[in-house]
């Protein structure tokens, strides 16, 4: 049995002897590889067929999914496994120096970085090659396994640690290398992403990572400078690490305030900022979440979106619990971005105007009342968003216009602009970004002509 084929039948032995990155091999790549190991072990000729194939079919796929940092799609499988796992030490070492670890448990991660650099080192050419050159009869698929990846471009923190420990004579000796990822951009599957929802179905709540965050940038909002800059200050303190406050946006409908949280993530993303959205459903389930988020290195903002709340209605008394300060203390990695349409959160009707009177059983109705009325006066910044008047909304029309390059006459632009007000919910930012949107595409359409 040739050298290769010899390493490859002890894989499934080094991969018993893992200690702390053991789930490293249990997603379908990994297990088709300990499959073909073990048939290469055996000397199952038809075994091994089968879980070669298997192996391939399950690279391809994880191929697919991203961009490679190596060509070897089985090399960069186990570097992405080992990068992003969940293990008591990669845990740890996300907020705690390595220098400060216990020593055992370094022991124990220097101990699997051994064996996964030996796994490493079986990179598919070779395997194909030794397996051909055992059986020639084995109709191995004819696939070259580097013309299976696609080199990734994007200039990523995790592509260069892969590349870095390729690259390392002893991935033991990269301990700290990988320990300073960790610190910087935070441990497990999660990290992989810069926003999450919090969801809950017949499970209890969890954080789901989202793949694709929207893309809204901040140059790309026009107006509202003074709020805008606000809240970028306040950002700023966040992500430095100083004290900062949760912040109310509310007002008129349309007028950006959402698209200004979101944006606030691509301008942050890179020093650590993450974004969580927080359905007002599960605001009982704030417990929950801090626990997930207080010992991770990055700064999050829990984003409350078009926050309000019906009289009958009790989630508010979650959320006023956590800005007064609960027997709970809110992480000092967190912060609250609500945005809503009202000033008064918890929906005011006239007959609750009776109970200022005391025309209701209630001993003290004014303190339910005052109660409701005054949530939105424990966020620390409440920034308030009007609706454009008609300069202000050209204004805003003629920015975006200029952003999607649009060469239009002025006074042709600002009627067609003023026109799709008066049908489409009247003068805001939203409806000037969908006016823009939907003349760019109409230009472009007429450009080119009748579709052959």
């Amino acid at each position: 049995m040739s050298p290769t084929l010899t390493a490859l039948a002890a894989s499934a032995s080094a991969a018993a002897r893992l200690v702390l990155f053991r789930d490293v091999l249990s997603a379908p790549p990994g297990q088709a590889f300990l499959h073909l190991a073990a048939g290469v072990f055996v000397g199952d000729d038809a075994r091994v067929l089968a879980a070669y194939a298997d192996l391939l079919a399950r690279l391809i796929a994880a191929a697919a999914a991203a961009p490679a940092a190596v060509p070897d799609p089985w090399q960069d499988h186990l570097l992405d496994a080992v990068v992003y796992d969940a293990n008591p030490f990669t845990h740890l070492a996300q907020a705690v120096p390595v220098a400060d670890l216990p020593a055992g448990l370094v022991a124990a991660a220097r101990h699997d970085l051994v064996l996964l650099q030996q796994l490493f080192g079986l990179d598919g050419e070779r395997v194909r090659a030794a397996l051909s050159a055992r059986n020639g009869a084995l109709p191995l698929p004819d696939v070259a396994w580097h013309t299976l990846t696609s080199p990734a471009t994007e200039d990523r923190a995790d592509v260069a640690l892969k590349r870095a420990l390729a690259a390392a004579p002893s991935w033991p000796d990269a301990l700290d290398l990988l320990a300073a990822h960790l610190r910087r951009h935070g441990a497990g599957p999660l990290a992989r992403f810069v926003a999450y929802r919090w969801q809950y179905d017949d499970r209890p709540g969890r954080l789901v990572g989202v793949a694709r965050p929207d893309p809204i940038r901040l140059h790309q909002l026009v107006g509202y400078e003074r709020q805008r800059a606000h809240l970028l200050r306040n950002t700023e303190q966040f992500v430095a690490g100083f004290p900062a406050n949760n912040v109310l946006l509310y007002g008129d409908r349309g007028t950006g305030k959402s698209s200004l949280v979101k944006a606030l993530l691509h301008a942050y993303a890179p020093r650590g900022l993450r974004l969580v959205e927080m359905p007002k459903q599960r605001l009982g389930d704030f417990p929950a979440l801090f626990a997930a988020l207080a010992e991770r290195p990055q700064r999050f903002v829990v984003f409350l979106d078009d926050l309000s709340f019906e009289e009958h209605e009790t989630h508010y008394k979650d959320l006023k619990a956590l800005l007064e300060g609960s027997v709970e203390a809110r992480p000092p990695n967190v912060l609250l971005y609500a945005t809503s349409n009202r000033r008064h959160l918890v929906r005011e009707h006239h007959r609750d105007r009776k109970l200022r009177f005391g025309a209701d059983d209630e001993v003290q109705p004014q303190d339910t009342v005052q109660e409701q009325l005054s949530l939105a006066d424990r966020f620390g910044i409440v920034l308030i968003f009007r609706a454009p008047d008609r300069e202000e909304y050209l204004a805003i029309v003629r920015a975006l216009a200029e952003q999607a390059g649009l060469d239009l006459p002025p006074a042709d632009l600002e009627q067609r602009a003023l026109r799709w007000a008066t049908w489409h919910g009247g003068r805001t930012g939203r409806s000037a970004r969908q006016f823009v949107d939907q003349l760019t595409g109409e230009l472009l359409l007429e450009r080119r002509g009748p579709s052959q």
